[in-house]
């Protein structure tokens, strides 16, 4: 474990836990999680086994195995089969660990396996996620990206003074000016599955990372806290303050529906939970019905654990072991139900509980979240139920807009009369 980045100010957090007036978690609280055989349905690929890049706060560096060799073509076929043979419909791929345009053929591997449908003809086609820190994307990739349907995040820092302090070549050369051109380009011709990832660093401005990244013409936008074991590397005590500050005049231009003003996406998930929608026990289903893939087809709970020995939970050869999987869940995935300054917390239903990753790598012990986590996850709750109850009395259709995709999609096919 190590130590709490700069130690988050006791009364900052104080304050934070103050739940707003009017709002009762009672209404929230999620359906219980069910104790049954795990079902996989989406998976994490680890493909390239490596990264090309030497980010200066890079989380997975500081915990993962440095050395994981290329997933081949053949680890492919055999998730097929094992799929086939669990007999559940795959919903998603995730490729996200190391810089997954390393491995371009087992990309496009990847996409003739599911075009007929995967796992058998005639299923759903699997949604395909991919994570890429933009440096390898060539204008032949941009074309093939924007027409396979995938769902494309780039992650990029904001201006170039902020960026190029963190994300670098191996020679210390920033990235920026390599990639900034191609997330315009993809924002315009993919806006609807396209989006970035920013990193909030020590001294990163969310005004202004928020300001670039939306001028870059993005529509969807995350930000995130640094999490890393050099305590100087994550945000400090007033950059949480000046986080604050963001969100505050963030909500003040969603309550005036702000024209173009782009999503920013934790946020709109917070608020879609404050209406009742996608509330959990816990943050994601790592370790349920989701498991991230090695690169020699050993599974792990998520990305943030592959190649740590101690979380393996079995193979794609031998199967997901029903033992480690099942302490897993009962430990380090355990719901925010059974952590004790989660039950306390008024946002836990908006929240879902701490990265099982985060808290275990990083965490103070003992499956506590990490207080530097909690701060943001508290100001950004705030904020959507400042904005949630706004909306609510002076023009509530405008939530609409922060309905869940699928509802979203639904409700939208109801009213141009394409189904019933």
């Amino acid at each position: 474990m190590t130590t709490i980045p700069t130690g988050v100010k006791k009364n900052l957090l104080r304050s934070l836990s103050v739940a707003p007036e009017g709002f009762d978690r009672t209404c929230l609280m999620p359906q219980p999680l069910t104790r049954c055989p795990s079902r996989i349905s989406s998976l994490a690929l680890d493909i390239s086994g490596r990264c090309n890049l030497a980010c200066r706060y890079c989380a997975e560096s500081a915990t993962q195995p440095k050395n994981r060799p290329p997933m081949e073509p053949g680890q492919l076929k055999d998730i097929r089969l094992f799929m086939l043979k669990q007999g559940q419909e795959l919903a998603s791929f995730r490729l996200g660990s190391g810089e997954p345009m390393l491995n371009k053929p087992l990309l496009h591997e990847l996409q003739r396996l599911i075009e007929p449908g995967f796992p058998v003809s005639g299923a759903r086609r699997p949604e395909v996620f991919i994570t890429t820190n933009g440096t390898l994307i060539e204008k032949d990739d941009i074309d093939w990206l924007a027409a396979s349907g995938w769902n494309v995040k780039i992650s990029i820092d904001g201006p170039a003074s902020v960026h190029d302090r963190w994300r670098v070549f191996p020679g210390g050369n920033g990235t920026h000016s390599r990639i900034s051109g191609i997330v315009r380009v993809l924002a315009e011709k993919m806006p609807e599955k396209f989006s970035v990832t920013a990193v909030l660093a020590a001294g990163s401005d969310p005004e202004k990372v928020f300001g670039a990244l939306a001028s870059l013409g993005v529509r969807r936008i995350e930000l995130v806290p640094a999490v890393h074991e050099d305590p100087a590397i994550p945000p400090q005590n007033e950059d949480i303050e000046r986080y604050g500050e963001f969100i505050d005049r963030y909500v003040e231009r969603a309550a005036a529906s702000e024209t173009g003003l782009p999503q920013l996406v934790r946020f709109s998930n917070r608020v879609a939970r404050i209406m009742g929608y996608d509330n959990s026990y816990v943050q994601c289903g790592a370790g349920r019905n989701f498991v991230g893939v090695g690169p020699e087809g050993e599974f792990y709970p998520c990305f943030r654990f592959i190649g740590v020995k101690a979380y393996r939970m079995g193979s794609i050869a031998a199967g997901l072991d029903s033992r480690l999987a099942d302490s897993f869940r009962k430990g380090p995935a355990r719901p925010w139900s059974e952590r004790n300054t989660c039950t306390k917390c008024w946002a836990a239903p908006l929240c879902g509980g701490p990265c099982f990753a985060v808290t275990e790598l990083f965490g103070p012990g003992e499956g506590e979240p990490l207080p530097l986590q909690c701060a943001f996850t508290l100001i950004e709750s705030h904020g959507a139920w400042r904005l949630f109850d706004t909306l609510q009395k002076q023009s509530p259709e405008k939530l609409l807009a922060y309905l869940p995709s699928a509802l979203r999609n639904h409700e939208k096919a109801y009213r141009t009369g394409q189904t019933t």
